[in-house]
């Protein structure tokens, strides 16, 4: 059984993986949107 303190804690560490996550792919997109017009190429 987990105590309510360890429950707590994966929650926050599984909503701080999701955000991470998402703004990732946000950073992943945004860079691969200007690479197509050449800025990083």
């Amino acid at each position: 059984m987990l105590s309510r303190i360890q429950k707590e804690e994966n929650l926050f560490i599984r909503i701080l993986v999701k955000t991470v996550a998402r703004l990732y792919n946000n950073d992943k997109n945004f860079y691969m949107e200007r690479d197509e017009k050449g800025i990083f190429s």
